[in-house]
């Protein structure tokens, strides 16, 4: 099909011809390009790459953090901070995974926290 068959479907020509090309991909036919699986395969890796960086960011911040030993007042603090820069979310990787809520310490920041 060509540029004038694109025309009663009203699509751009070269719309139509990426169609075709993922289309003839996804049946074997070309090897130029990635098929739809691939395609959202990789799309689903970067994502979750994406949060594992992130996840190990925050572990890494903890991690040092903890092993200075800070007191309770410090801590909470430290959990507000993060909250915010994180949102207070963080997706475990793999199936089945739940979001997971940083739990509040303590009162608004500022405030001592219960014993």
């Amino acid at each position: 099909m060509g540029p004038e068959g694109s025309r009663p479907l009203g699509v751009h020509p070269q719309a139509l011809r990426n169609w075709i090309r993922q289309d003839e991909a996804d049946r074997g036919e070309r090897d130029d390009r990635l098929t739809a699986a691939e395609s959202g395969e990789l799309r689903r890796l970067r994502r979750e790459n994406a949060e594992l960086k992130r996840a190990n960011e925050i572990l890494k911040t903890v991690s040092a953090f903890f092993a200075s030993e800070p007191d309770p007042a410090t801590v909470v603090k430290l959990v507000e901070q993060l909250r915010g820069r994180f949102s207070g979310r963080v997706r475990p990787p793999g199936p089945g995974r739940r979001l997971l809520h940083l739990p509040r310490l303590g009162g608004p920041p500022g405030r001592p926290v219960p014993p």
